[in-house]
């Protein structure tokens, strides 16, 4: 993982850390850094521009810093309103700890980290020697795409929604899973994984590992989906473009971003310049004469797919009704009575994939008595008010 940013959604917040407080040791795995940062630099073909210092942390420390960092990054109105509309929405269970729940699912996976900030690397202090260099060519291949890149920018979220942050933490953490990847079959004196059909081995590796971590800190499969998605299908989209011109390729997605997890999940439509995306501004959505935009993001397909599968829907099912996916935008709103209340707008390719959308979200009417939902030709308007 890389950097701590202040991202809209706390899950994806905490998938760009930025931890501080150096735990002093007598001897420290970080004098592999050097050798690290050569390795990646050969594998991704960027020198680096200058050395990374590396620092050493324990878990209690890195918890502390977690907590402190998202109280200083993100208001508790915001989380809290992220929170009623996950649960409004089932994406997550309501009786489930938003804030809690998602800390101690990333302490749980914690390997190492690239501050972008301070330009430093981070390394976990209880993980065994053996496994320090290549998790050091990973996050030290984020290190290369800040000082080519500069990840602060690439990660802005003051004019970034959290769907386009989702697919560039994709294409940032793909990048590096590829790196990897490659440095442990030249280990192997295997090729590159550009030349295998897939990368399927991989992805499913990642979800075993995580899923058995993941199932002690008894979180939601919605947030662990949310969480491993830059990593799994982010090395599915960065493997498609290997294919298609090498880490190259990588440097052109860098200076043409994909920006919506659809551009991650149907690489082809990427590769073949479909990157252009609808944006639905709040102004053209009807919020009353005295309502007041509490929070405001977009979606996307992939959350929409992740949302379908917490209803109850099959994987499958859940694919489909999210694939005709074009543009959204949820709002929480104050409504006139000061009651928080949610609207959000949908469109689709087609009216009959509106429709199939509309039927399938119609399974929140079940739960929740303030859900009216409504669809004119291709677009479909959800509201919930008040939202509880």
């Amino acid at each position: 993982m890389s950097k701590f940013y202040a991202a809209k959604y706390l899950y994806l917040l905490l998938t760009f850390l930025l931890l501080t407080g150096p735990l002093p040791i007598a001897a420290s795995p970080c004098t592999l850094t050097d050798a690290a940062f050569r390795d990646a630099s050969g594998i991704r073909g960027l020198a680096g521009k200058t050395q990374v210092p590396c620092l050493l942390y324990n878990k209690k420390k890195i918890r502390q810093h977690l907590l402190e960092i998202v109280d200083t990054k993100i208001s508790p109105e915001k989380i809290r309103y992220e929170e009623m509309y996950f649960k409004a929405l089932g994406i997550i269970p309501r009786d489930y700890n938003y804030k809690d729940g998602v800390i101690n699912l990333y302490v749980s996976q914690l390997g190492g980290y690239y501050d972008a900030e301070r330009n430093h690397y981070v390394m976990a202090s209880w993980l065994p020697e053996s496994l320090q260099h290549g998790i050091a060519v990973h996050e030290l291949t984020h290190a290369l795409q800040d000082q080519y890149y500069n990840l602060d920018s690439f990660m802005d979220v003051t004019t970034l929604s959290s769907d386009t942050l989702l697919a560039h933490s994709a294409l940032v953490e793909g990048d590096a899973s590829a790196v990897m990847a490659d440095y442990v079959r030249r280990l192997e004196r295997k090729p590159g994984i550009e030349t295998a059909d897939d990368v399927e081995a991989l992805v499913s590796q990642t979800i075993m590992g995580t899923s058995m971590i993941a199932e002690q800190s008894k979180a939601p499969k919605s947030l662990l989906s949310l969480m491993l998605f830059p990593y799994t299908s982010g090395l599915r989209f960065v493997h498609v473009l290997l294919k298609s011109g090498g880490y190259e390729a990588l440097d052109g997605a860098f200076a043409n971003p994909p920006n919506s997890s659809r551009d991650i999940l149907h690489p082809h439509l990427y590769l073949q310049g479909e990157t252009s995306r609808v944006i639905i501004p709040e102004e053209q959505m009807t919020t009353g004469k005295n309502s007041e935009v509490l929070l405001s993001d977009e979606v996307g397909e992939y959350t929409v797919r992740v949302m379908f599968e917490a209803l109850g829907y099959t994987e499958k099912r859940a694919t489909s009704f999210a694939e005709g996916w074009v543009a959204d935008r949820i709002l929480v709103l104050k409504n006139d009575r000061g009651q928080p209340e949610l609207l959000w707008k949908s469109l689709w390719k087609s009216s009959q994939e509106a429709q199939e959308f509309c039927s399938a979200l119609s399974v929140l009417k079940k739960h929740d008595k303030n859900v009216s939902i409504s669809k004119q030709n291709q677009a479909v308007i959800l509201k919930i008010n008040p939202l509880e």
